[in-house]
């Protein structure tokens, strides 16, 4: 291995046979330029059809970055070089250096890329600017932005990239034009991600919609032999040109045959999608997705199995012979939940909650499940947990992932469902206050739930709550009268 990175034209770092051992044993973590060469030294070296040593090289720079601590690996020592003489970083650098210098690792690193900046390192401009912006808290998004700016200005792909995903997910409000024009130019220069995430842009991020030049990228990388964009070609041209089936199969198949788990996916669904259906088809494919571990071909296995339990949220398979498999269902969708899989979560608790007869344990399992999706931020789940905790009598929790759930979609309390929750739910602090203010300012509903809780909730005051019941008469809209008339516990007349 050593000697093949040395006789490799195509990189330019070099490895000794010891650092090499300490790589493979996981107790060395070298710099960037020297750990590529030896991903791209195993990435080449693949025998099977799934060889992609562009993609390697790019998924494992993403492991690398937290885990380079230069100051084990390069042994430096003396005070951090100040970047005050290069003007550009200096005044990116200031604000944070405090939080940049309290930590070992980050002290280290910052001496290490400003001694390779000053020495003309293009790379170490990527890196300072990737420390800025995902090791310190907060990041100093600006300063990583003119990091990355003047790298990618020198022609590194890897800055052109990483300055468009930083405009389009980092920077408010998004700057998509601006990400299209680096992505477009990394492409132009043969970066297979930057091709991927052009199309992406441009059929979902850029108004107007120019999918045929999505498609164009889309092809351009899958023709290099991108699995990925192979899968995403496929997807593309079944979705926008259903007339192409056979074309939109031949890169869906290619790309599962490769063995991406979301192709295999992705081609399982086209083959259940497509006209006639090819049931068995889809089943295999999605069967070898599900067992490479791609949670998401769990979930669509998890609904051919038992197709019933879903019809709801999903579409039945009509025409599918096989029996129904509960128990398999219900096992994939567990390892897809175990996998962090916020969908199979949901559909978890959903099912548990649809049982009957429904147990006790039933509902405490679809609680659990629906807080872990909860907290992996899914909005329907927080909706969906707080009307389930607030049935079981728990209102104090309940509004608690009410708040969340508004918080999360950007609203706030509405006065009508408040005004519902309080009357359910007197034992929260403040709930009669809340009503009784609202009701004196003519909310005819906050009327209707005080008279209720006064009439049913201690302490009783029948004839304030009376009193309410034919205000709210008076005042509310028809819907809400003809369901006072209709609520028998009332005189039919009020008092003059």
């Amino acid at each position: 291995m050593e000697k093949g990175i040395r006789d490799d034209k195509e990189v330019t770092g070099t490895l000794s046979y010891d650092t090499i051992h300490g790589v493979l044993r996981g107790q060395r973590v070298p710099r960037w330029d020297n750990f590529q060469a030896l991903v791209h030294y195993l990435a080449a070296a693949q025998v099977d059809r799934r060889k992609d040593v562009e993609g390697a090289k790019e998924r494992l720079h993403q492991l690398w970055l937290p885990a380079f601590t230069p100051s084990e690996d390069l042994q430096l020592s003396g005070d951090p070089l100040p970047l005050q003489n290069r003007e550009e970083e200096s005044e990116g650098t200031e604000e944070h250096g405090a939080e940049l210098h309290s930590d070992p690792d980050l002290r280290a690193a910052h001496r290490w890329y400003t001694q390779q900046i000053e020495a003309g390192d293009t790379e170490a401009l990527v890196q300072l600017g990737t420390l800025l912006e995902c090791r310190l808290n907060p990041p100093s998004i600006e300063a990583a932005r003119r990091l990355y700016l003047r790298a990618a200005e020198a022609g590194s792909l890897d800055a052109m990239n990483r300055l468009a995903d930083l405009v389009t997910r980092k920077v408010e409000p998004p700057e998509p034009t601006d990400a299209a024009l680096w992505y477009e130019r990394a492409a132009d220069a043969g970066s297979l991600a930057a091709m991927i995430k052009l199309a992406d842009l441009l059929e979902n991020g850029l108004p107007p919609v120019d999918t045929a030049a999505a498609e164009i990228w889309l092809e351009k990388a899958a023709k290099a032999g991108n699995t990925e964009a192979m899968r995403l070609l496929g997807e593309h041209i079944h979705k926008y040109d259903p007339a192409r089936k056979d074309e939109a199969r031949q890169w869906s198949e290619q790309a599962a045959l490769a063995g991406s788990p979301a192709a295999m996916r992705s081609f399982g669904l086209l083959l259940r999608h497509q006209t006639p259906p090819d049931y068995p088809g889809s089943r295999w494919w999605l069967e070898r997705s599900a067992a490479a571990g791609d949670s998401v071909g769990m979930i669509q296995l998890a609904l051919i199995l038992d197709p019933g339990a879903e019809r709801n949220l999903y579409d039945r398979f009509k025409g599918w012979n096989e029996p129904e498999d509960s128990d398999g269902s219900r096992a994939w969708l567990e390892l897809a939940a175990g996998a962090g899989n916020s969908d199979a979560m949901l559909l978890l608790a959903r099912r548990l909650l649809r049982r009957r007869p429904i147990g006790r344990r039933h509902i405490g399992a679809a609680t659990m499940w629906l807080q872990m999706a909860a907290t992996n931020g899914r909005h329907d789940a927080m909706f969906e947990l707080a009307h389930l905790l607030e049935v079981q009598g728990d209102a104090f929790e309940a509004k608690r992932w009410y708040d969340e759930y508004f918080a999360s979609t950007n609203r706030s309390w509405d006065r009508e469902e408040l005004t519902k929750f309080l009357g359910r739910n007197p034992q929260i602090h403040g709930a009669r206050e809340s009503l009784q203010a609202a009701a004196e300012d003519g909310d005819a509903l906050a009327m209707r739930e005080l008279s209720v809780h006064l009439k049913w909730r201690s302490p009783r005051d029948e004839a304030e709550a009376l009193k309410w019941h034919h205000t709210a008469l008076r005042t509310g809209p028809p819907g809400l009268v003809y369901w006072l008339r209709w609520w028998g516990w009332f005189e039919p007349r009020a008092p003059r």
